[in-house]
């Protein structure tokens, strides 16, 4: 990142004539990062301010939807990608943010790879805006995905799917707004721990459903996991989104790698733009482990009580998509039944201790060998 980027998300940062507390935080580790001392980073958002009062914004930013954390510190197992030939990036800022008719505009915990969401209000509604990074504003593949994810997810019209509203362009560049989600990541839910029973059942048949629907108008999500997957604080209800990576019927795909590798199917690592409902399934019985268990190593769910979920997990992960559940009601009807404790594998029990010899009986032994030596 050069310092005509650092400028930019200044800049941006800055559009609204105040700067929240939380956007300072971030600026100051994208300047320590390239080594830029405190001092001059204030003096850089003292300018972009100017003339106006610099002051922190009082907004409360913990509510908001979170994607995924940002590249400098992502682990790449747990990010999303795909091939691509370059990562163009531009040097020039865009035109100042003033000009958009969005407002009171806070960039939101945690960014995507390639995505700049932020929360902002229109005709003073909470709503988020997703835009592609500026340094990636320039590359023709993310531009392709950021309007496919549009045109996938818009059409899209159930209580557990995000809701997009509308799509523009303004001074920034191209974006697109969706519903804003009061909730957190089940990623953020995940790390708090402590998820009982009954909640895992209900977010993940929510969830279940949620996909269900979706599989029916031959849409595949494939970069399905924790982090596109939204909890509301009313309710603990699911939110999916992130279609970015979907494959529909109506979209020329030419991708062969996508997906998040350490949720994605095996397929997907070779010929990601063929595969099916069953690639969503296999990345579903990850997160149904992982909401049970708070880790996705035990494919085999021995420490799961439930025979039920056991079976989920194991069938859902299979390494041959042949071998998984066909759609999302399969799976549902399992999630469904009544409890079935799973059986324990026992020891095996040692044979009993062979009893104690007696003396004369291995004397008297000792005298037949005896006699037969000699006679």
């Amino acid at each position: 990142m050069s310092l005509d980027i650092l400028k930019m998300l200044i800049d941006s940062a800055c559009a609204n004539g105040t700067i929240s507390a939380q956007d300072r935080a971030l600026l100051a580790n994208k300047a320590k990062d390239l080594g830029v001392p405190q001092t001059t980073l204030d003096q850089m958002i003292d300018e972009a301010l100017s003339p106006k009062q610099t002051q922190v914004s009082p907004t409360d930013l913990s509510s908001g939807f979170v994607t995924s954390e940002a590249p400098e510190t992502a682990n790449p197992l747990d990010s999303s990608g795909f091939v691509t030939s370059s990562q163009e990036k531009i040097t020039t800022p865009p035109p100042s943010a003033a000009q958009s008719h969005f407002s009171d505009v806070h960039t939101l915990d945690g960014q995507g790879a390639m995505s700049l969401v932020q929360k902002g209000k229109l005709h003073g509604k909470w709503i988020v805006i997703k835009r592609i990074k500026p340094e990636y504003a320039s590359n023709t593949k993310y531009k392709e995905l950021f309007y496919k994810e549009f045109e996938n997810a818009y059409h899209l019209d159930h209580p557990s799917i995000i809701r997009l509203l509308d799509k523009g362009e303004d001074a920034q560049g191209a974006y697109y707004t969706m519903e804003f989600v009061d909730g957190r990541s089940l990623t953020s839910l995940l790390k708090k721990g402590g998820m009982n029973d009954k909640l895992v059942k209900k977010i993940f048949k929510q969830i279940l459903e949620g996909l269900a629907y979706v599989h029916k108008k031959q849409v595949f999500h494939r970069d399905l996991k924790p982090d596109n997957i939204q909890i509301t604080y009313k309710g603990d209800n699911v939110k999916i989104l992130d279609f970015g990576l979907a494959a529909a019927d109506s979209f020329d795909d030419d991708l062969v790698k996508v997906g998040t590798p350490r949720y994605a199917a095996p397929e997907q690592l070779t010929k990601g733009n063929t595969v099916d409902q069953r690639a969503d399934i296999y990345a579903l019985g990850l997160i149904f482990l992982e909401m049970l268990t708070g880790d996705i190593q035990d494919r085999q769910a021995a420490s799961i009580q439930n025979a039920n979920y056991q079976h989920i997990i194991q069938k859902a992960t299979a390494q041959n998509p042949q071998d998984r559940f066909d759609d999302c009601e399969e799976i549902l009807e399992w999630l469904n039944k009544p409890f079935v404790a799973a059986k324990k594998k026992e020891a095996p029990v040692p044979p009993p201790p062979a009893p104690p010899k007696d003396p004369k009986d291995e004397f008297a032994g000792l005298l037949a060998q005896a006699d037969t030596a000699f006679n």
